[in-house]
Formats: structure tokens, sequence, C-alpha cells
């Protein structure tokens, strides 16, 4: 699929998709100045309750008209989820860490609602369009966040493109932080740039300031692949973050990590969908607006292109840039 279908397809002016970072793209404002740009906007849907995902999406599309799609992480329980986004009808629906199940792709298909599946190697891909899915994204392992990535995003990439074959869309995931990122990756084959970490530092993302002032500080190789945040969740890493005091002392020593530590006290507290919930020591919680305690001991999910933003942007101009 070609970036001019690609935009056919979803209705957006600019091949940039939004990633649909969970915490950061929980509330509306970074998925609507997305869409009113001309990309494809993004809502973290897993920890929304499903009303008041219904809600997000009704806020969304009261301010835009402009395409976005809503994420949904497979290790979390997202069934009742689904009969809103059928009935809601969002421009896609993502899927990260795994396809959906077979009752979730037949609802979204009784509705007309295509889903995109973040994937980390060709086999995976494979696996996406066999079930239906529209869009494959291909996650190099520069990528932020939880990161399954089997190659870097240059070797990744055209192995994605040959697996999910004519008619399927590819977005290219990780590191992807300027225009010239974005041209490379449209000019190896990709359909679109799927991107996180250049989002994150804009206003409207619901992340900590002093989260979006490390990712502006932040220089080339401050990033890293770790599994020191949530261990008690071995399969649900890693995730590459920012470098800190946390992964330093433990780098190598993940097997010595505390699985339960519910006895430890809590080094601040944070926003988990509605309710705030302390924050016990390599808790995976991203800091938002509301985290209180220490952000910088707090993973710091970012890519590897993060020293390659330097200020932050308003999102628009963000997806401006990044056309450009």
């Amino acid at each position: 699929m070609t970036p001019e279908d690609f935009m056919t397809t979803t209705g957006a002016r600019a091949p940039v998709v939004c990633a649909g970072m969970a915490f950061v793209c929980d509330t509306p404002p970074l998925c609507i100045a997305v869409a009113q740009a001309g990309g494809v906007g993004a809502l973290a849907g897993s920890l929304h309750a499903p009303d008041t995902l219904r809600a997000a999406i009704r806020t969304v599309r009261a301010a835009t008209d402009g395409p976005f799609h809503v994420n949904q992480l497979t290790v979390f329980p997202h069934a009742p989820h689904m009969q809103v986004l059928a009935e809601e009808r969002p421009t896609a629906v993502s899927f990260h860490w795994g396809a959906p199940s077979d009752e979730d792709v037949a609802t979204l298909r009784g509705a007309g609602v295509p889903f995109w599946v973040q994937v980390g190697s060709a086999a995976q891909a494979r696996e996406a369009v066999e079930a239906g899915a529209a869009v494959v994204i291909a996650q190099g392992e520069e990528a932020g966040g939880h990161n399954y990535g089997e190659a870097p995003l240059a070797t990744l990439l055209p192995q994605v493109i040959a697996a999910a074959g004519e008619g399927v869309g590819v977005l290219a995931a990780g590191g992807i932080a300027t225009a010239e990122d974005a041209r490379a990756a449209l000019a190896a084959g990709a359909s679109g740039v799927w991107v996180g970490t250049r989002f994150l530092a804009t206003p409207e993302a619901n992340a900590h300031p002093d989260y979006k002032a490390a990712v502006v500080a932040a220089a080339e190789g401050a990033t890293e692949l770790t599994g020191v945040f949530g261990p008690e969740n071995p399969g649900f890493n890693p995730m590459r973050v920012l470098s800190n005091a946390v992964t330093a002392e433990w780098r190598g020593r993940e097997a010595e990590l505390p699985t339960d530590r519910a006895h430890m006290a809590p080094v601040g507290a944070t926003m988990f969908g509605p309710q705030e919930v302390p924050v016990r020591p390599f808790d995976s919680f991203v800091p938002v607006p509301q985290t209180t305690g220490d952000v910088s001991a707090y993973p710091l999910l970012c890519g590897a292109g993060v020293g390659r933003i330097g200020a932050l942007m308003p999102a628009g101009d963000v997806v401006r840039s990044l056309a450009g």
C-alpha cells in the first residue's frame, strides 16, 4: 500500500500516525490535535472503562472529523471494549503485543471497523494479515515502550513489507523523530510512519512535565531496553526507556528483582485509569501530570530517536514537520 493509498483509506492528509501510547494518549487533546493537523490521532483504550472510552471517543468526534485509531494492549482484558468500538466506529482499532482474538475480529468486522496490528517480526506480520489486519506496524528495536521488535527498523521493515503482501498497509515504527527519518521510512516502502516519542514531547500529551523535560534534554544513546520495570510480568517486557539510576543499578540483575512488592514503601502515587494508586519500586506506571514522587526514577518510556527532538512542539506542528 502506497502512502497515497493509506491516506485515501484513512482520510488522513499526511502519512503520519500517532502511536497508541498508554497513559500518554489516554486523554483526547493529543488525539484531536494530530487529527486536526491531518495525521491519524490515537486514543489509548486499555486503561479506560468501556463507558469512559465511549466518552473519550465522542469528545474526539465532537472536536474534529479527522481520523483516529483506538489502541488496545492485548495483555489487558479488553473484550468489554470491543462492543463500544463496534458501536462508535473509530477509523481503526490497533492492537499491540499480539494479534486480536477471533472474537475481537468478528466483532470489528461485523461493524466494518478495520483493525491494525503492531508486529516485531515477519512471522507476526503474516499472522496478522491472515487474521485480516488492514495495516501492520513494524516495530523496530528502536521503538520506545514495550518492545518486542526482533531487529532494527531498517532490517525489519523490508521483511514485514514482503510478509504483508499487496494491499496491506505497513507503518514504520521505531526512532522516527524528524522529517528525514520519515522520508527514509517512506523511501524504504512504508505506507506511513507510526510516531510515539516525538508526540510525547508536545503540550497536548498526557505526560508529566518532568517526563517531557527529560525527553527534550536527552542525548543520543540515552535509552536502553530493560526488564527492570514490571518484573512481575516478564511476558510484557522488555521496555525501551531513558536510562536512569534504577536501570543502571539493576542492569544485568533483573533475576534478583522482587516480583511481590506490596510490602515495599511507595515512592509516589499516580493515576491508573480513574483511580489514584501508590507507586512502588520497579512499578511500570508511566508518569502523568498527576503523578507524585521523583519522576526521574519512574520508567520514562521513549524511543532511540529521542536525541533528535530537542524541544517541545505543538502536536499539529509535529505532524506538519514530519510530513514536510
